[in-house]
């Protein structure tokens, strides 16, 4: 599985790709991304799209 996560802070808006076997896998790599980028939004200023 491979998606697309899209995402907006304030006016900037950016996207990167993950991959994964589960969507459990996806969810926790997402996470990870999102510690590491210092991201904070809401949930409705985030959408995915399955590559």
């Amino acid at each position: 599985m491979k998606f697309k996560i899209h995402y907006n802070v304030g006016d900037f808006e950016d996207c990167y790709i993950i991959s994964g076997e589960t969507i459990q896998d996806i969810q926790q790599k997402n996470d990870t991304e999102m510690k590491k980028r210092g991201i904070h939004f809401e949930k409705n200023n985030c959408w995915s799209e399955e590559l």
